[in-house]
C-alpha cells in the first residue's frame, strides 16, 4: 500500500504540474480530428 502511494503520489503532482501542457496536448489533437473531419 505504502509502495503504490509512493507511485501514485509522484506521478498525481506531475499530473498536476503539466497539466496546462497537457490540455495544450489535448487541444492540438482535437485541432488534428477537426481538420482531418474536414479534409
Amino acid at each position: 500500500m505504502t509502495f503504490l502511494f509512493s507511485i501514485c503520489l509522484p506521478l498525481s503532482m506531475l499530473m498536476f504540474l503539466n497539466r496546462d501542457k497537457f490540455f495544450d496536448i489535448l487541444l492540438l489533437y482535437q485541432t488534428i480530428g477537426y481538420f482531418e473531419r474536414v479534409d
